[in-house]
């Protein structure tokens, strides 16, 4: 199951101490931060919604919460998250299989190199002073037609031949 970045963050905001309600712990309140019964070395900062296991040096949020007590995957903690928020998912998950089926039946997936620009000032620049090449090398690999600088960006293409070629 794939989720979009909006459903993952939304997944993130759930308060830590529902998750850990929903996972089975006992949630008691310390102070200003809850901590669990079970486990009185971690705590739970509900201001910022991270928690800390200081016994072992792990923190997160709602989904890694899951994903350190529970054993969960990344997408099933996901999952839980948005279901714990009552946050319907099904609607969303349809949109992304049409997205992506949309996009697989693109007919043409031929590369096409971008254009060549005839000039290769910045090629020798950035080779000769950063990658610290010699002119004859850049010449070479330029006349065996492997290297060039395309025209609208002025990066450096590298191109690479078949045997028959």
């Amino acid at each position: 199951m794939r989720f979009t970045q909006e459903q993952i963050d939304q997944a993130k905001q759930v308060p830590v101490e529902r998750i850990a309600k929903f996972a089975g712990y006992t949630v008691v309140k310390k102070g200003r931060y809850f901590s669990l019964a079970e486990m009185d070395s971690l705590m739970i900062n509900t201001r910022k919604n991270l928690w800390w296991r200081y016994s072992n040096g792990t923190h997160g949020n709602s989904i890694d919460f899951l994903i350190e007590f529970a054993n969960y995957s990344f997408q099933q903690a996901v999952k839980e998250c948005l279901e714990v928020a009552n946050i319907d998912i099904s609607f969303q998950q349809d949109e992304i299989k049409n997205y992506r089926k949309d996009y697989d039946n693109t007919s043409s997936r031929e590369m096409k190199l971008p254009k060549r620009s005839d000039r290769f000032q910045r090629l020798y620049a950035y080779l000769m002073k950063k990658r610290k090449l010699s002119s004859d090398t850049i010449q070479f690999f330029i006349r065996k037609q492997l290297l060039y600088e395309e025209e609208k960006y002025h990066n450096i293409v590298f191109l690479g031949r078949d045997k028959k070629d």
